[in-house]
C-alpha cells in the first residue's frame, strides 16, 4: 500500500503554487466533462451537433428545427413501446438507419419508451408523411421519418433511406 502524507510548514512558496494550480485545473476538467456529458448536444450527423432533449415541446422543436422539419403539434400521438431485448433483422436495419444520425438503440434494448409522432406539415413533404420519435428519460433515443403513402418507407430524420446514406441493408 502506498500512502502519500505532506505539511504544508514543509511546502515551498513555489511548490504550494503549482500544488494549487493542478487542483484548479484537474477541477476545471471534470467541470467540463460534466457540463459536456450532461449537454442536450449529444448526438451529430454530417459533423454537426443536434439536441436530444425531449421534456418540453420546445424542445421537439429545437430538434425538428436542426433537420429542417415543420411538425403540426397538434397531431401529436404517443404510445408506449418496448426496445425488444434482441435484434431481429428488421430491428437490426431499423438500427443502422439509427446510427446515421448518430444515435444507437441497442443501449436501449429491453427498455421501455415513448413513441411520439406528428404529421410533417413542410411544403415539400408528401401528404400523410409523420416524424415519430422515441424517447427515453427524457432523450431522444431514435425514430423515423415514414411516409404512409409510399408503401410504409421509412427514413431517418434528415428524410434519407439506408441506401441513400450508402450503407448497404443487412
Amino acid at each position: 500500500m502506498f500512502v502519500l502524507s505532506f505539511s504544508l510548514k514543509h511546502i515551498s512558496r513555489k511548490n504550494f503554487i503549482i500544488f494549487f494550480c493542478l487542483i484548479i485545473a484537474i477541477m476545471t476538467l471534470i467541470t467540463s466533462f460534466l457540463a459536456f456529458s450532461s449537454s442536450s448536444y449529444n448526438a451529430f450527423y454530417k459533423g454537426k451537433a443536434y439536441p436530444t432533449i425531449a421534456v418540453s415541446k420546445n424542445d421537439i422543436d429545437r430538434f425538428a428545427d436542426f433537420f429542417g422539419l415543420d411538425l403540426d403539434s397538434d397531431t401529436e400521438k404517443s404510445q408506449k413501446i418496448t426496445i425488444p431485448c434482441t435484434f431481429n433483422k428488421l430491428y437490426k436495419n431499423y438500427n443502422l438507419l439509427q446510427n446515421t444520425v448518430g444515435l444507437n438503440l441497442t443501449q436501449y434494448a429491453g427498455k421501455e419508451c415513448m413513441m411520439y409522432s406528428y404529421e410533417i406539415m413542410n411544403k415539400n413533404s408528401s401528404p400523410d408523411s409523420k416524424l415519430r420519435i422515441l424517447v427515453y428519460d427524457g432523450h431522444i433515443i431514435g425514430g423515423d421519418i415514414c411516409y404512409i403513402e409510399y408503401s410504409s418507407e421509412i427514413r431517418n430524420f434528415a428524410g434519407k433511406t439506408l441506401s441513400e446514406e450508402n450503407i448497404l441493408e443487412q
